[in-house]
């Protein structure tokens, strides 16, 4: 069940972004505009209003509903809101359920901001991330190229949820790749979900969610 939920999330993903890019082909804007942007809807169309946080949840609801389990879904969800939508409430209400934990970091050594090495440090020495459960890591593949181990394994999964900067930006991915809604983005724009690499990922740290029994344990 777990796998077929992923694959459900997956779906997900290339289902509603394609939609909302047919959209913008056919009729000159498509399905989704973001929550900060100064876009005003057509008069009479029903386009969904959403952010990151909302976008990476929508693709969840989508996974829960369609392997009938909707109402683990929904508590989920109304802890989350009940927290003003932050990321790592998502995270944990998700974990809670059985999903795994995993910390990321494409360089434990950076310097450039300390929130990265250190929530490195914390996530190495005490398994956690901001008090959320980590039960592995995915570490070091920009630092040493090499070191494809990791990324590798996150490749296997075909859905997860993620958060970076103690749940300010939430994401969801399929696979080694990051899809993230731009809130700021009109619904005219292709690219208001878009698919990046965790391998060249903007955000620099952070921890994604994977579905009970679906991170590959080699």
């Amino acid at each position: 069940m777990s796998m077929q939920l992923a694959k459900a999330g997956k779906e997900a993903i290339e289902k509603k972004t394609k939609a909302h890019r047919d959209a913008i082909a056919s009729r000159g804007y498509g399905t989704h505009y973001g929550d900060h942007s100064s876009y005003t809807p057509p008069a009479g169309s029903a386009l969904t209003k959403s952010s990151c946080v909302v976008w990476a949840m929508e693709c969840a609801e989508y996974a829960f509903d369609k392997v009938g389990k909707g109402a683990i879904w929904d508590g989920v969800a109304q802890i989350t809101r009940r927290n003003q939508l932050k990321g790592t409430f998502l995270i944990q209400a998700l974990i809670a359920k059985g999903w795994t934990g995993v910390y990321w970091n494409p360089d434990v050594t950076d310097k450039s901001d300390s929130e990265h090495s250190y929530s490195a440090h914390v996530a190495r020495t005490k398994g956690t991330y901001y008090k959320l459960a980590v039960k592995d890591m995915v570490v070091d593949y920009r630092r040493k190229p090499e070191n494809l181990k990791g990324l590798n394994k996150l490749d296997k999964v075909p859905f997860w949820v993620g958060c970076a900067r103690g749940g300010m930006h939430v994401f969801c991915g399929t696979g080694a790749n990051v899809s993230e809604f731009h809130w700021d983005y009109d619904a005219t724009n292709p690219k208001a979900m878009e698919l990046v690499p965790l391998k060249t990922y903007a955000w620099m740290s952070g921890i994604i969610a994977v579905p009970p029994t679906v991170w590959p344990s080699s």
